[in-house]
Parts: C-alpha cells; sequence; structure tokens
C-alpha cells in the first residue's frame, strides 16, 4: 500500500471517529435537558458544544487534505487518534452515569466530570492544537 493510501485511510478512520464523538455528544446534551439545570450541567454542555465544533473542524480540514490527494504527517493522526480516544471514554463514562441515574449524576458525578474535562483531559485544547496543525496541512497543500 502506497503512503498516499495508508494516510488517506486512517485519515478517513479518524474523521469516522470524531463524527462518533460528535453523536455522542448529541446523546449527553439530549439526556442533560431531562434534568434539573445546574451550574456544572451548564459548563459541560457550553464545553460538549465545544467539543463539537472543534471536532467538525478537524473532519472538515481531513477531508479537505482527501480531497486534494494531500497527505498529512502520521504524527499528527496519531495524535489525533489517541486525543480521540480518550473523548470516547469520557464520553462513555457520562452517557453511562446520565443513563443510569439523573440524580447521581446531578449529586455525585458532574463536578468532578467537569474538573476532569477542565483540568486533566483538556481535551479542547488539545483538539485545537491537532486542528491547528491539520490546517497548517491544508494551507501548505494550497501553496
Amino acid at each position: 500500500m502506497s503512503k498516499e493510501t495508508d494516510s488517506t485511510q486512517n485519515g478517513m478512520t479518524q474523521a469516522n471517529r470524531l463524527a462518533e464523538v460528535i453523536s455522542k455528544v448529541g446523546d449527553a446534551v439530549i439526556l442533560l435537558t431531562d434534568k434539573r439545570v445546574t451550574l456544572e450541567e451548564k459548563m459541560i454542555r457550553r464545553y460538549l458544544h465545544e467539543l463539537s465544533v472543534i471536532a467538525a473542524e478537524s473532519i472538515r480540514s481531513i477531508h479537505q487534505l482527501t480531497r486534494d490527494g494531500a497527505t498529512c504527517e502520521s504524527e499528527i493522526l496519531g495524535e489525533l487518534e489517541t486525543i480521540t480516544a480518550q473523548a470516547h471514554v469520557l464520553l462513555d463514562e457520562l452517557l453511562k452515569v446520565a443513563r443510569y441515574d439523573l440524580n447521581f449524576l446531578e449529586q455525585y458525578f458532574e463536578k468532578e466530570f467537569y474538573d476532569n474535562l477542565i483540568n486533566e483531559s483538556r481535551l479542547i485544547e488539545r483538539f485545537r492544537e491537532i486542528e491547528r496543525k491539520l490546517s497548517a496541512c491544508c494551507l501548505n497543500n494550497e501553496r
């Protein structure tokens, strides 16, 4: 298999995994609408919406690169794969608790989950950095 074929397959795989993140965010937001609104929940929702925006921008960049027959450094897609996997784990955890008991989510889960998003996983910052790199690949390809 050629380097371009490998890059295309890996890029499309990552785009699909990002689309799954966006879908899980939508599921989480829908579930959260069924509970009493708390400050933490508002912050989690806002964070998740921003995460979806960045994921969508990354999907756009991957498709633009693929459309143009360009490749991106495999390290960038490797970083994206790692961060996307971490996003899936966190979203699965949120969805599991939200489906289990919204009261439990509100009383015992939200604050720690939000703290994890902001202080430990820092998904938005890490996804933004990857998106900057993907966008740079797109710009370099246009030249």
